[in-house]
C-alpha cells in the first residue's frame, strides 16, 4: 500500500510528457516552428488537434524542448498570451498550470501530448475544432510568449 502510494504521484507527474532519445527515430508529422534556439536548445512549437472518442476536437499548442548538449539541463518558462478579442491569459504569471520546469537528459527532447488527460504546461488550449461546436473561438494565435526562460 505505501509503494503504491509513492508510485502514483510519480506517475502522474511523468505520464503529462514525454522525452524521447533523439537516436530513437520519431516521425515527424507535425509542422514545428523555432521558438527559440541558443546554446544548443531548441524550443518549438505547432498546432496539433487530439483524436478523442467523445467530446469536441480541439486544437492546442504544443511545445517540444530539444536537448543537443552532451549533459543534461533545466529548463523553465511561464506562458502567457493575448487573444484576439484582447483577453489575456496569465498576464500576472502566477497561473501555475502554464508554468514549465523540466530536467532534460542529454541528446534527447521532451514534448507534450494533446491526447493525454492531463496536458500539462506543454500543450496549451487554442480553439475547438470539431463541426458540431457552435461557439465562438477567441485564438491566441502565434501572439503568445514563454516569459523568464531560463536554461541551466
Amino acid at each position: 500500500m505505501i509503494l503504491l502510494l509513492f508510485f502514483l504521484p510519480t506517475l502522474f507527474v511523468f505520464g503529462q510528457n514525454q522525452i524521447i532519445t533523439k537516436n530513437n527515430p520519431v516521425k515527424n508529422q507535425f509542422d514545428w516552428k523555432k521558438y527559440s534556439k541558443k546554446n544548443g536548445i531548441t524550443i518549438e512549437y505547432s498546432f496539433q488537434e487530439n483524436n478523442i472518442k467523445s467530446g469536441y476536437k480541439s486544437e492546442y499548442l504544443v511545445f517540444r524542448v530539444v536537448n543537443n548538449k552532451k549533459h543534461s539541463i533545466l529548463v523553465s518558462w511561464n506562458f502567457s498570451a493575448n487573444k484576439i478579442s484582447g483577453k489575456q491569459i496569465n498576464s500576472s504569471l502566477s497561473n501555475s498550470e502554464l508554468y514549465f520546469e523540466k530536467k532534460i537528459p542529454a541528446k534527447s527532447y521532451v514534448t507534450g501530448n494533446v491526447n493525454k488527460f492531463e496536458k500539462g504546461p506543454l500543450v496549451i488550449f487554442h480553439q475547438f475544432t470539431d463541426p458540431n461546436y457552435k461557439g465562438k473561438n477567441d485564438l491566441f494565435t502565434t501572439n503568445f510568449k514563454l516569459h523568464n526562460l531560463t536554461i541551466k
